[in-house]
């Protein structure tokens, strides 16, 4: 089982494009609260087993899971799980808010 990766821009391509995404943030709320996407699933990695068949329920409807952190290294561990659980369709972002914010959203706070 491997990890997919999305890098920033072909994320801001599918968003552009309207591709249906659900985009689940699995930092602690402290992290969203500084910066996050204006629309995302909020379930911090630890909650991931509570919340697996909320997202499930995500990716029945046809939606790419493109699962998000700080920097990539939680969101590849939530992806493996989500994997792990035979849950399809989930992609890791490369380098997370951090490299989003850096490449296409420059305004975006930091931390």
């Amino acid at each position: 089982m491997s990890v997919q990766n999305i890098s920033c821009s072909e994320l801001r391509d599918k968003l552009d494009n309207n591709i249906p995404i659900t985009i689940l943030d699995v930092r602690q709320k402290w992290e969203t609260d500084i910066c996050s996407f204006p629309q995302f699933m909020h379930v911090p990695l630890d909650n991931l087993p509570n919340s697996l068949d909320k997202i499930e329920d995500e990716v029945r409807k046809g939606k790419l899971l493109v699962v998000v952190c700080h920097h990539g290294v939680r969101s590849y561990h939530a992806c493996r799980w989500l994997l792990s659980n035979n849950v399809e369709g989930v992609v890791n972002l490369q380098g997370g808010i951090d490299k989003w914010a850096d490449d296409c959203e420059p305004q975006m706070a930091k931390y």
